[in-house]
């Protein structure tokens, strides 16, 4: 997926071992850069830590952790 020549950066944030293997191959057919984590904290830290910014979050809503899927969705937005 390119627009504009630039390469979407996604970030997958998913505590499913099964469902990365899924997401990894899927987004590696589309040819995208993308970060997997398991983990609220560390995708508000990579989000953060981003220089240009990452436009697609994929997020496990059900995210175990001191910082939840949702509260990290909040914190991102």
């Amino acid at each position: 997926l390119e627009g504009d020549g630039e390469v979407l950066d996604v970030l997958v944030v998913e505590d499913n071992l099964v469902a990365q293997a899924v997401l990894r191959k899927q987004l590696e057919k589309l040819q995208v850069r993308f970060q997997v984590t398991s983990s609220g904290e560390e995708s508000v830290e990579i989000w953060r830590r981003s220089p240009r910014g990452i436009p697609l979050v994929l997020m496990d809503v059900e995210v175990d952790g001191p910082l939840n899927g949702l509260e990290a969705t909040r914190a991102i937005r």
